[in-house]
């Protein structure tokens, strides 16, 4: 296998149009495959069949994570990159990726810098308004969390986790303790191929624990600021059952990080009272 191919695997439910993203992704010379995973019985709508190197496969398993594993016996790339099905990317993002990864070697990982749709602003900014800063504050007083750049790409005590900001990244690419989920690519050889997120409903935390089980093998986690994409931003979390299913995603992180100390029930509390607040003033 040439060290430089790719596959891409996207887990969807099949309601996204993502044809804009398939044409980039489809007309990159470095990509072998696109791989479309779906959970059993789920159709991929809205889809331009004229596109090449596409293929659709079903999970018998409904979830972001079974979908993963479910995509692993159809890679012959050395690369894969996983991604999200809302993003928005240009045409450099497969090759600056690719291009990293080559630079940091197989026991790596490296993901994008993250902006919002709606406003092109940045997802994990360092700094911010007064409440935003009060926030950090109280958090370093809380969780142990550093207040300035050494915050960038870290996870607390309390297993909360904190992004990257690119205007504040001195030395590209920036190692971290934790990626997002929603793009990264990595060597087909170290990919995690157990179901590591047991648990139905969606998938919180499940990014902490990948991140986790890899940096356990002693790969390195790098976020490249040269690659980018946009997102719809955080999920707000309103719903009784999200709030659980965040909530069950944060206790099994949690375990698998062994944290646990009196940080972890306090930011707990923290999170449900301010999702009351926040829930009332709406």
């Amino acid at each position: 296998m040439k060290t430089n191919l790719i596959t891409v695997v996207i887990p969807t439910l099949g309601t996204q149009n993502m044809n804009r993203s398939l044409k980039i992704l489809s007309s990159n010379k470095y990509i072998k495959k696109i791989i479309i995973s779906l959970p059993k019985n789920f159709e991929f709508k809205n889809y331009n069949e004229n596109l090449k190197k596409i293929q659709i496969i079903h999970s018998e398993i409904k979830g972001q994570v079974k979908q993963r594993i479910s995509a692993l016996k159809f890679i012959k790339t050395n690369n894969i990159i996983y991604m999200d099905d809302d993003l928005i990317f240009d045409n450099n993002l497969v090759n600056n990726l690719l291009k990293m990864k080559l630079q940091k070697g197989l026991k790596s990982v490296i993901a994008p810098i993250y902006f919002e749709k709606k406003n092109n602003i940045k997802i994990h900014p360092l700094s911010g308004n007064f409440l935003f800063k009060l926030k950090k504050i109280v958090h370093f007083f809380l969780f142990g969390t550093p207040i300035n750049s050494k915050r960038m790409g870290t996870i607390s005590l309390a297993g909360s986790c904190y992004g990257v900001d690119g205007d504040f990244v001195n030395k590209n690419p920036f190692k971290t303790k934790w990626i997002p989920g929603g793009c990264f690519i990595i060597s087909k050889q170290y990919m995690i191929n157990f179901d590591y997120f047991k648990r139905k409903g969606k998938a919180y935390c499940e990014d902490l624990i990948l991140s986790h089980l890899l940096r356990k093998q002693k790969i390195e986690l790098y976020v490249d600021t040269n690659s980018k994409v946009l997102t719809d931003g955080p999920t707000k979390i309103k719903k009784r059952s999200d709030i659980i299913d965040y909530l069950e995603g944060h206790k099994m992180f949690c375990k698998v990080a062994n944290l646990k100390n009196f940080r972890v029930k306090i930011w707990r509390l923290i999170f449900i009272i301010r999702l009351k607040i926040n829930n009332y003033l709406l």
